[in-house]
């Protein structure tokens, strides 16, 4: 028995999602390695990537003809070789494993023949090494590819080509790919016994490809990226889906933003508070170590809490010293949603205002938030970014969702900073409370929670960064984080809550996603609850009501309700 697999789209997947996408990435790699020779780029990126899409389609994609083609039309400063190396280089950089399709081939393997069979123009050298090195190649597989053999599987010539090379019988064979026409209906017509597989985009990866342009094709890139990061890791869908459509993009364009604003201001020093800035602090510290123009910019984890500011006041002090935080106004805090009482007490132990980002949900009905916070300035979400919504809309529920992000996408297990100590070497240290397993439906999952949460989110930002994104982080805020985040706040997809149920506080202010947690998704009615929280607020009040309290117990009772 044969068992062979397409690659591209079927075993790995780019993290920029589709080949066009993939040329606006190449297309931008392109123009910073001529400016980095010394050259103004006179071409855009649009410009390069429908170049390399008509001569692709004219030259059936050979490498060196592209890429000697594309020099001499646009005079480039680069060499034929040079520009076909960073074509290899970004693709290595873009394409990662999906899990559950190498589960299958190991599964596979041990039952007949694997073989991978790939219509790319790239080197079939390449394309093992890439397959080598994500797990998929081992010994005794084979691999053809278009661009050594000369034959395509659109047109059927690539699994004659398998079949008079190997041997096989058509109805021995089973094929794996992706492409309706090339790994569906060409080989069913041969008698081949085919698998469509599809990655699917989840529904907000769906609506940001619907709002991206080819001018304007950074939503399309983040989709690709979202999927991409859920595909290559390890990790339960749930968890997989709310990290990579919801928390990650949140975190990463956050910070992506405090980053331009903190070089624009001079500020050098970034102090992340603990706990739930600890997947924040790590997105910064990705940032600042690969962004060149970040390098100068230092991000340091400031273990603090409301109990760790009432002890020693000297004590603080000292480490407050001791790791250089001050009022300078070189120096920033970071923070999540608070009435700036912890900000208040950090204030007069430096002795003065500290310039502050604070990650903060707003609606136009909250306008006295911002005398609560502090006397001084305080730079919210994005400086604008304070997510404003019209009066009666049904996404002035925006701000139920503020404990929220602390709960469900601010995911810390750290134990609690009481107060400070000094150690035998005379340095100061941070004293930590007991863990809490208080107001956690799957307190043995937590660690495991918060390590995938890490691994996700490392992943993610690392993506972001490959593809490029961090150069759209304004058009994206409001875009694609703006809509996405307000969409969750007044109508969730039930693909998204399901991951909170693992992470429950009763501490939520939120009544219905409460409600929710503790009925419905534990007798397994998910899609009730889901409906309750996604009705205007007045009717789900009164769902709640019927069915949860014990007035609606006697209601339905009485109306004879069941």
């Amino acid at each position: 028995m044969i068992y062979s697999f397409d690659v591209f789209d079927t075993c790995l997947v780019r993290l920029c999602g589709s080949p066009e996408n993939f040329y606006e990435v190449l297309g931008q790699r392109i123009a910073e390695k001529i400016e980095s020779k010394g050259f103004s780029c006179h071409i855009d990126k649009d410009q390069i990537r429908r170049m390399f899409l008509s001569i692709r389609s004219l030259y059936g994609g050979k490498l060196d003809d592209v890429y000697r083609d594309m020099a001499k039309s646009f005079h480039l400063p680069c060499t034929p070789s040079e520009m076909a190396q960073l074509e290899l280089d970004t693709e290595r950089d873009m394409l990662v494993p999906v899990i559950e399709i190498r589960k299958k081939i190991n599964i596979l393997r041990t039952r007949g023949q694997i073989v991978f069979i790939s219509d790319m123009y790239l080197p079939t050298e390449f394309i093992q090494d890439v397959l080598e090195k994500t797990g998929f190649f081992h010994k005794g597989d084979m691999i053809f590819v278009s661009d050594d053999i000369g034959a395509w599987k659109r047109d059927g010539s690539m699994y004659l080509f398998v079949h008079n090379t190997i041997g096989v019988s058509f109805n021995e064979w089973h094929h794996y790919g992706d492409n309706k026409h090339s790994d569906v209906n060409v080989p069913r017509q041969l008698g081949i016994h085919v698998h469509h597989i599809v990655h699917k985009y989840l529904p907000y990866e769906k609506k940001w490809l619907n709002r991206a342009s080819p001018l304007e094709p950074e939503t399309a890139i983040m989709a690709g990226l979202s999927r991409a990061i859920r595909l290559s890791i390890p990790v339960n869908k749930e968890q997989a889906a709310f990290t990579a459509d919801i928390s990650a993009p949140l975190i990463t364009l956050w910070i992506s933003h405090i980053l331009q604003d903190a070089e624009k201001r001079g500020i050098n020093r970034l102090f992340f508070l603990a706990r739930d800035m600890h997947g924040p602090f790590l997105v910064a510290r990705i940032m600042t170590t690969q962004l060149e123009q970040y390098k100068n910019i230092h991000s340091s984890y400031l273990f603090t809490s409301s109990s760790a500011l009432h002890s020693d006041r000297e004590l603080i002090q000292q480490y407050y010293n001791q790791i250089g935080f001050s009022n300078s106004k070189h120096t920033a805090i970071v923070d999540s949603c608070t009435r700036g009482t912890s900000l208040n007490y950090i204030e007069n132990s430096v002795g003065g205002g500290v310039f502050s980002y604070y990650l903060w949900l707003l609606t136009n009905n909250e306008p006295w938030r911002y005398d609560l916070l502090c006397k001084h300035p305080i730079n919210f979400m994005f400086h604008q970014f304070q997510l404003t919504t019209k009066p009666r809309s049904r996404t002035a529920e925006l701000s139920n969702i503020s404990n929220l992000i602390e709960h469900g996408i601010l995911i810390n297990y750290h134990k609690k900073t009481i107060g400070y100590s000094r150690r035998l070497d005379g340095s100061i240290g941070p004293l930590f409370g007991q863990e809490s397993d208080e107001g956690y439906t799957h307190m043995p999952r937590r660690h495991q929670i918060e390590h995938f949460n890490n691994v996700l989110l490392t992943a993610y930002v690392h993506g972001f960064i490959q593809c490029g994104l961090n150069t759209y982080t304004t058009a994206l805020i409001h875009n694609l984080l703006y809509p996405t985040i307000l969409n969750f706040a007044s109508a969730p997809e039930k693909t998204y809550l399901k991951f909170l149920t693992y992470v429950f506080s009763p501490g939520m202010s939120h009544p219905y996603i409460c409600s929710i947690f503790k009925k419905d998704n534990r007798k397994g009615r998910w899609l009730l609850g889901s409906i309750a929280y996604s009705l205007p607020t007045p009717i789900s009040k009164l769902w709640l009501t019927l069915r949860y309290t014990r007035l609606g117990k006697k209601i339905r009772k009485y109306i004879k309700i069941k």
